[in-house]
């Protein structure tokens, strides 16, 4: 089980980068929604900022989900079935 531990881990790690990404993303298209003066363009770039903010806390909750259940799997012992056993 460990290279499906390590690949959850690798993926897990992989998803929530993709998250904090998409956190920053929305918090810089929140900023710039402040700055714009029209209420149009305000309005929509809040609108953009909460989705990519929605989506970057879901990518983390599931990244840490894999993430943890590949650490899982990594530190279960593992032992292999031996050749002699059904001797």
């Amino acid at each position: 089980m460990p290279v499906a531990g390590w690949t959850g881990v690798g993926v897990g790690g992989a998803v929530m980068a993709v998250g904090i990404g998409l956190l920053v993303a929305g918090g810089n298209e929140q900023s710039a929604a402040q700055a714009d003066p029209t209420a149009g363009g305000a309005f929509s770039k809040s609108q953009t900022a909460a989705s990519e903010n929605t989506a970057g806390v879901v990518s983390l909750v599931a990244g840490g989900v894999l993430a943890i259940a590949g650490a899982v799997l990594v530190l279960l012992p593992h032992h292999p079935a031996t050749a002699h056993a059904a001797e």
